[in-house]
């Protein structure tokens, strides 16, 4: 019997890796690339796979020893590319995705790994690439690995299950993702709310940022999606985000983030660790931006800031470890406001872990930080020279809320 069969789970996906099943209610099970397996009842039937099963999706980039295959899951073609062009493949099955004028996404679904990726992915409109898969660039691309197609026509552009190896050892340059859409967008009945949507991709190991996000200053870009975003060792922040929008973000893991003039999002549960020579996290000049649950693990140098007329704030339920990562003595601090003004902090907990060094202030306003409000519980420990450090006339701390400091 095949190892994939679960009599209890006929009708779910197996969680082992590769294939899985092919098709809700059919009961096919995945024995390897070229054969599959299913139950009838009775006992185990085993058949090679045709190309229609294949591509349960629009179409379907899987690889032998010999070839990289891209399958039409409508009409059951099959074309061969050769093992050092597996970028060309997976591009040629996007443009033949997008090539159909439609209103929703259709589907790629990369069935392996590719490490050795010979050119950048470019992304159309109305795309959704699939995973799980690993992609890698060769030595020497020196290219962002996934961009946008055409930047002016982004809509419904999404990954998925998409993990990248950014080969930084081996590049002179090169995000793992940058999307940089310059587009005016107005929305109408049909239109899918989300521009760009990240859900559970991995980036590490690459040369510059591990996810950047550069939407067009002063143009309805539209909205963007995250779920389950992490970043690793990469050589600029783990994500880079510019003037995004009506956004919802949830469970980002990074090392090393940089929000740049986003406005009206939501930030649930992100977890910001160490980034050599960083602050964790970083918002700049935002506006109506909500921060809930999140965890600031071992700052290299400040654990968050609002720097640059960030507004309108609320970073609540939230939680920063110093540990021993922190890298000067009395320099740095939990959270940092400096020159924000009408921000709401409520419910955050700065505390120290290990390591000798400790932070200047658990939260501090600099440069005209005013009209802030702090609210509680703020549970704040192992400060210097105090617990918070307001400078702002029109401040506000409710003196109640605070459990282990002192203002």
């Amino acid at each position: 019997m095949s190892k994939y069969y679960e009599p209890e789970k006929r009708a779910t996906r197996p969680s082992t890796s590769g294939w899985g099943l092919l098709e809700e209610g059919r009961q096919w099970y995945a024995k390897d690339t070229h054969r599959l397996e299913y139950w009838d009842g009775t006992q185990v039937q085993s058949q090679a796979v045709s190309p229609m099963l294949r591509a349960i999706y629009e179409y379907c980039v899987y690889k032998d020893a010999n070839y990289v295959y891209v399958a039409n899951g409508k009409t059951g073609g099959v074309t061969t590319y050769p093992l050092s062009t597996p970028a060309a493949a997976i591009q040629a099955a996007l443009d033949a995705v997008s090539a159909d004028s439609r209103t929703s996404s259709e589907t790629v679904q990369l069935n392996d790994d590719f490490l050795n990726m010979e050119d950048q992915i470019k992304m159309p409109q109305y795309c959704n690439l699939l995973g799980p898969s690993t992609l890698k660039p060769i030595n020497n691309l020196n290219k962002d690995l996934i961009v946008l197609k055409d930047p002016t026509n982004v809509r419904a552009v999404v990954l998925q299950e998409i993990y990248i190896d950014g080969n930084s050892a081996n590049q002179s340059s090169g995000n793992g993702v940058m999307f940089n859409p310059n587009q005016d967008l107005q929305y109408t009945d049909w239109e899918p709310y989300y521009t760009e949507a990240l859900i559970r991709v991995k980036a590490r190991n690459c040369k510059e940022h591990g996810i950047y996000l550069n939407h067009t200053n002063n143009v309805n870009c539209g909205p963007v999606y995250i779920e389950r975003l992490e970043t690793h060792q990469c050589g600029g922040e783990g994500m880079h985000m510019a003037n995004v929008t009506d956004s919802d973000i949830y469970a980002w893991y990074s090392a090393g983030a940089y929000i740049d003039h986003c406005t009206s999002s939501f930030f649930h549960a992100p977890y910001w660790g160490h980034q050599s020579g960083f602050d964790s996290a970083i918002f700049n000049n935002c506006q109506r931006v909500r921060v809930a649950d999140a965890k600031i693990d071992s700052p290299s140098h400040n654990g968050m800031v609002l720097q640059n007329g960030c507004r309108s704030m609320n970073i609540c339920n939230s939680e920063i470890k110093i540990a021993s990562q922190l890298t000067a003595d009395n320099t740095y601090d939990g959270l940092k406001i400096d020159g924000s003004t009408y921000n709401v902090i409520m419910g955050v907990t700065c505390h120290k872990t290990s390591g000798t060094n400790k932070v200047k202030y658990c939260i501090e306003e600099i440069n005209a930080g005013d009209y802030n409000c702090f609210g509680g519980p703020l549970i704040l420990e192992d400060y210097v020279t105090g617990g918070i450090h307001k400078i702002g006339a029109n401040s506000k701390i409710d003196i109640d809320a605070l459990i282990g400091t002192s203002v």
